[in-house]
Protein backbone atom coordinates (compact mmCIF):
# COMPACT_ATOMS: atom_id res chain seq x y z
CA UNK A 1 0.00 0.00 0.00
CA UNK A 2 1.45 3.50 -1.00
CA UNK A 3 2.28 5.88 1.45
CA UNK A 4 0.02 8.78 1.66
CA UNK A 5 1.49 12.23 1.65
CA UNK A 6 -0.25 15.21 2.94
CA UNK A 7 0.68 18.66 0.97
CA UNK A 8 1.10 21.38 3.59
CA UNK A 9 2.17 24.84 3.44
CA UNK A 10 5.15 26.12 4.71
CA UNK A 11 4.61 28.89 6.94
CA UNK A 12 7.34 31.51 6.54
CA UNK A 13 9.18 32.56 9.80
CA UNK A 14 7.75 35.49 11.29
CA UNK A 15 11.37 37.24 10.22
CA UNK A 16 10.43 36.36 6.42
CA UNK A 17 7.32 38.42 6.59
CA UNK A 18 8.63 41.36 7.24
CA UNK A 19 11.19 43.29 4.77
CA UNK A 20 12.24 46.70 6.88
CA UNK A 21 13.56 48.38 3.53
CA UNK A 22 9.98 48.17 2.53
CA UNK A 23 8.19 48.93 5.93
CA UNK A 24 6.08 52.16 5.63
CA UNK A 25 7.71 53.25 8.99
CA UNK A 26 10.71 52.70 8.05
CA UNK A 27 10.41 54.60 4.44
CA UNK A 28 8.39 57.15 6.26
CA UNK A 29 11.38 57.61 8.95
CA UNK A 30 14.21 57.67 6.02
CA UNK A 31 12.68 60.38 4.13
CA UNK A 32 11.94 62.62 7.16
CA UNK A 33 15.25 62.03 8.49
CA UNK A 34 17.58 62.90 5.07
CA UNK A 35 14.74 65.96 4.39
CA UNK A 36 16.00 67.45 8.06
CA UNK A 37 19.35 66.21 7.95
CA UNK A 38 19.88 68.40 4.85
CA UNK A 39 17.11 71.52 6.21
CA UNK A 40 19.05 71.25 9.82
CA UNK A 41 21.98 72.90 8.50
CA UNK A 42 20.21 76.15 7.85
CA UNK A 43 18.46 76.02 11.04
CA UNK A 44 21.78 76.01 12.74
CA UNK A 45 23.02 78.82 11.22
CA UNK A 46 19.73 80.57 12.21
CA UNK A 47 20.60 79.06 15.85
CA UNK A 48 17.15 77.72 16.01
CA UNK A 49 15.84 73.86 16.39
CA UNK A 50 13.15 72.12 13.91
CA UNK A 51 10.14 72.77 16.76
CA UNK A 52 11.71 76.66 17.28
CA UNK A 53 10.78 76.52 13.03
CA UNK A 54 7.48 74.70 13.40
CA UNK A 55 6.33 77.53 15.94
CA UNK A 56 7.86 80.75 13.23
CA UNK A 57 5.75 79.17 10.62
CA UNK A 58 2.91 78.65 12.26
CA UNK A 59 2.97 82.20 13.64
CA UNK A 60 3.84 83.67 10.09
CA UNK A 61 1.13 82.01 8.49
CA UNK A 62 -1.61 82.26 11.07
CA UNK A 63 -0.90 85.63 13.50
CA UNK A 64 -0.92 85.53 17.17
CA UNK A 65 -1.68 82.11 19.01
CA UNK A 66 -2.08 80.54 22.48
CA UNK A 67 0.64 77.69 23.11
CA UNK A 68 -2.16 74.62 22.83
CA UNK A 69 -3.13 76.24 19.49
CA UNK A 70 0.50 76.20 18.57
CA UNK A 71 0.78 72.31 20.00
CA UNK A 72 -2.17 71.69 17.82
CA UNK A 73 -0.94 72.81 14.34
CA UNK A 74 3.01 71.60 15.19
CA UNK A 75 2.20 68.35 16.20
CA UNK A 76 4.55 69.54 19.36
CA UNK A 77 3.97 68.52 22.93
CA UNK A 78 2.63 71.43 24.84
CA UNK A 79 6.51 71.19 26.92
CA UNK A 80 8.34 71.35 23.69
CA UNK A 81 6.08 74.40 22.84
CA UNK A 82 6.68 76.55 25.77
CA UNK A 83 10.50 75.76 25.53
CA UNK A 84 10.45 76.55 22.02
CA UNK A 85 8.76 80.02 22.72
CA UNK A 86 10.91 81.29 25.46
CA UNK A 87 14.11 80.79 23.81
CA UNK A 88 12.40 82.60 20.66
CA UNK A 89 11.21 84.92 22.64
CA UNK A 90 15.06 85.22 24.16
CA UNK A 91 15.61 85.72 20.67
CA UNK A 92 13.28 88.83 19.65
CA UNK A 93 11.38 86.41 17.29
CA UNK A 94 8.33 86.43 19.28
CA UNK A 95 6.37 87.98 22.05
CA UNK A 96 3.96 86.83 24.75
CA UNK A 97 0.86 88.78 25.34
CA UNK A 98 -1.45 87.86 28.21
CA UNK A 99 -5.15 88.51 26.83
CA UNK A 100 -7.13 91.47 28.04
CA UNK A 101 -10.59 89.74 28.18
CA UNK A 102 -8.72 86.49 30.03
CA UNK A 103 -5.73 87.09 32.13
CA UNK A 104 -5.12 83.01 31.55
CA UNK A 105 -4.88 83.04 28.30
CA UNK A 106 -1.29 84.26 26.48
CA UNK A 107 -1.36 84.91 23.08
CA UNK A 108 2.27 84.23 21.20
CA UNK A 109 2.72 86.53 17.60
CA UNK A 110 5.78 86.53 15.54
CA UNK A 111 8.02 89.70 15.86
CA UNK A 112 9.54 91.12 12.83
CA UNK A 113 13.07 89.87 13.61
CA UNK A 114 11.20 86.59 13.28
CA UNK A 115 9.73 88.03 9.83
CA UNK A 116 12.84 88.14 8.60
CA UNK A 117 13.89 84.53 9.57
CA UNK A 118 11.03 83.88 7.84
CA UNK A 119 12.26 84.80 5.04
CA UNK A 120 15.69 83.94 5.08
CA UNK A 121 14.98 80.51 5.84
CA UNK A 122 11.73 79.53 4.01
CA UNK A 123 13.60 79.74 0.29
CA UNK A 124 15.06 76.96 1.71
CA UNK A 125 12.61 75.10 2.68
CA UNK A 126 10.78 75.42 -0.38
CA UNK A 127 13.88 74.41 -2.30
CA UNK A 128 14.59 71.14 -0.41
CA UNK A 129 10.57 70.40 -0.75
CA UNK A 130 11.06 71.11 -4.33
CA UNK A 131 14.26 68.71 -4.94
CA UNK A 132 12.27 65.72 -3.10
CA UNK A 133 9.40 65.94 -5.23
CA UNK A 134 11.21 66.39 -8.83
CA UNK A 135 10.52 63.08 -10.25
CA UNK A 136 7.04 63.17 -9.49
CA UNK A 137 4.04 64.66 -11.47
CA UNK A 138 1.95 67.52 -9.62
CA UNK A 139 -0.93 64.91 -9.27
CA UNK A 140 1.32 62.84 -7.51
CA UNK A 141 2.66 65.19 -5.40
CA UNK A 142 -0.96 66.07 -4.06
CA UNK A 143 -1.94 62.52 -3.73
CA UNK A 144 1.21 61.84 -1.78
CA UNK A 145 0.16 64.67 0.59
CA UNK A 146 -3.30 63.60 0.83
CA UNK A 147 -2.63 60.15 1.85
CA UNK A 148 -0.16 61.36 4.17
CA UNK A 149 -2.40 63.61 6.10
CA UNK A 150 -5.26 60.83 6.27
CA UNK A 151 -2.27 58.75 7.69
CA UNK A 152 -1.72 61.47 10.28
CA UNK A 153 -4.70 61.71 11.19
CA UNK A 154 -5.56 58.15 11.50
CA UNK A 155 -2.33 57.96 13.90
CA UNK A 156 -3.88 59.91 15.98
CA UNK A 157 -6.82 58.72 16.57
CA UNK A 158 -5.05 55.82 17.18
CA UNK A 159 -3.96 56.03 21.39
CA UNK A 160 -1.89 52.14 21.18
CA UNK A 161 0.27 52.99 18.31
Amino acid sequence: MAARTSIVAKRPRIEEQYELSDGLPYLLNRVGFRTFAVFEKQLIAENITVSMWRVIMSLARGGAKRIGDLGKQTSLEPSTVSRAVKALERAGCVVRKRSLIDERVVAVTLTATGRAMVHRVLPTALALEKRIIVDLSAAEVATLKSLLARLNTDVNLQDDL
